[in-house]
């Protein structure tokens, strides 16, 4: 839980959307040091959506296991 929770803080702090960096990239005036910032945020933020989905997988599995056991 702490795990999603600090995923989603950290999500919150970007300033833009993925979508919103898709149609940045799309931009042609921007220099390569821009671009390659944009690409990093986006990288950044699949990391922690993939962590958040992780981990939720995680906990349901781990509620799961203790549902099971009470009823054993």
């Amino acid at each position: 839980a702490f795990l999603q929770t600090r995923t989603a803080l950290l999500l919150r702090a970007y300033e833009t959307s993925e979508e919103e960096d898709i149609e940045l990239l799309k931009k042609e005036d921007m220099n390569i040091h821009e671009r390659l910032a944009v690409q990093l945020r986006m990288c950044e933020k699949r990391i922690l959506k993939a962590t958040q989905t992780y981990a939720g997988e995680r906990k349901a599995s781990v509620k799961g296991d203790k549902s099971e056991t009470a009823a054993a």
